[in-house]
């Protein structure tokens, strides 16, 4: 993700067209899964989507739950809403296999842009 914000900063147009295949990616990916793991990959898939039409990497981290007022239910309501922590961490706490999937994803996407190796120049 740091190569994500790295990019954002460096190549605002770039970042968003790798956003957004990656985003048809997780869509891809999650049409073949079910339940919760189509969940994840499509909740994934809008994070990076938005972030492909503002060009802020922000947008890739998981929305804060518990926005109104009285704080104390914040953390029931994250804990119970396991999905959308474990994306966090690229299914962190869910399916190993399914963070390895997105990792994948992210990755590839990457590979073709200069943010992998910032230092090095192709002239």
């Amino acid at each position: 993700m740091s190569q994500l914000s790295a990019l954002a900063q460096s190549d605002p147009e770039q970042f968003k067209s790798v956003t957004a295949g990656i985003a048809q990616q997780l869509k891809n990916a999650a049409s073949s899964q079910s339940g919760s793991s189509a969940d994840v990959l499509n909740k994934l898939a809008d994070r990076f989507s938005a972030a492909s039409q503002s060009g802020n990497a922000s947008d890739l981290a998981p929305k804060a739950h518990g926005h109104h007022h009285g704080g104390g239910g914040h953390h029931k309501m994250q804990a119970a809403s396991g999905s959308d922590a474990s994306t966090s961490a690229t299914g962190g706490g869910g399916s190993d296999s399914l963070a390895q999937l997105v990792q994948g994803i992210i990755s590839s996407a990457l590979g073709g842009t200069d943010a992998s190796s910032t230092t090095s120049s192709s002239t």
